[in-house]
């Protein structure tokens, strides 16, 4: 099959994800890692990353452990270190060794070029697309 084929997969499994997640419908975990990458990298194109992390309201742990879950199932796993470093740092407040030299927006700044530099939608689809191929019952195909 072609890389085309596997990626127009890659979006029909996303939007069947977010239908089942919508109506309450348990969805497996290949199409779960997808839909939950690809919208982690959405909302951190828009905002940054910790910046995104902040905005997720309530029900953050759930989703920043699915997300965790899905950057790892996707074998991103420096990028799900990345974001449970980040989430954990939030949780304890921001903090930085201000007697150091450190300032937070400097911190947010490198964490947000790190992030950009590990994970982006292009590369989640392209893996999702080759975990697709390696494992398509994992998606439900």
């Amino acid at each position: 099959m072609s890389a085309a084929d596997r990626l127009d997969d890659v979006a029909r499994l996303r939007e069947r994800a977010e239908r089942q997640l919508q109506s309450g419908v348990s969805v497996p975990e290949g199409p779960m890692a997808a839909h939950s990458t690809l919208r982690l990298v959405e909302l951190t194109d828009e905002d940054g990353l910790i910046d995104a992390l902040q905005e997720l309201g309530e029900g953050a742990d759930d989703a920043v452990a699915d997300m965790v879950e899905g950057l790892r199932f996707l074998d991103f796993d420096d990028a799900a270190e990345q974001l449970a470093a980040a989430w954990n740092w939030i949780e304890d407040g921001l903090t930085v060794d201000q007697e150091a030299g450190m300032k937070v927006r400097d911190v947010i700044d490198a964490l947000n070029q790190r992030w950009e530099d590990t994970v982006d939608a292009e590369k989640v689809e392209l893996r999702v697309a080759e975990r697709i191929d390696e494992d398509p019952e994992a998606f439900g195909l």
